[in-house]
Formats: structure tokens, sequence, C-alpha cells
């Protein structure tokens, strides 16, 4: 498994129902940078080696006019990607798309 450098992770998935305190976190579920590194080392590492996280590293600066990817979360919510999320919430579907379009 190769490991990203605290200060380049970007994000995570969930990839398998868990529960994060006492939230509940359901599959497609996206985590912010900070939400990942406030997870205790030991158990970042746990999560993605069974499987329960896909960590991913900081997108380098994305070039003007790059491609943006909706994403859903699940349950009618929708994540925008061009490299890195660019939402702080999840969105509906018309708001992704108008994100996605640069509006």
């Amino acid at each position: 498994m190769l490991e990203i450098a605290e200060s380049d992770i970007g994000g995570a998935r969930v990839r398998r129902t868990l529960t994060m305190g006492s939230e509940r976190l359901f599959a497609g579920h996206m985590l912010t940078a900070e939400e990942v590194l406030a997870l205790p080392l030991a158990n970042r590492r746990a999560l993605t080696v069974s499987n329960y996280l896909e960590v991913w590293p900081k997108a380098p600066n994305a070039p003007e006019g790059a491609e943006r990817h909706i994403v859903s979360n699940g349950f009618g919510k929708f994540s925008v990607i061009v490299g890195h999320k660019l939402n702080e919430h999840p969105l509906t579907k018309d708001e992704a798309e108008r994100l996605a379009k640069g509006d």
C-alpha cells in the first residue's frame, strides 16, 4: 500500500459504511482533507487498509478550463470534482450542474 504524506492528502471517499464519532457515514460520502487529517493516524491507516476509506492526494492546480466531474454522494446529494472537491457541502443535482458549468 502506498501511503500519502499528511501534507499531500486532498480528501477521501467512504467506500464502506462507517461511524466517525456519533455520525454514520455511508458509501460515497466525500471527506475533506481536514476531516481525513482529523482522524488519528492509526485509525486512518486501518480504515484505508481495510478498504473503508479511499484517500487521494491533492491535485496540482488544475489548469483553466479543466474538466469538472459530478460525483454522487448518495441520497440525492452531489459533489463537483476537478482534481479536488470544489464544494464544501453536498449539493443538489441542479446546484452541482451549475457549479460544473462554472456558473
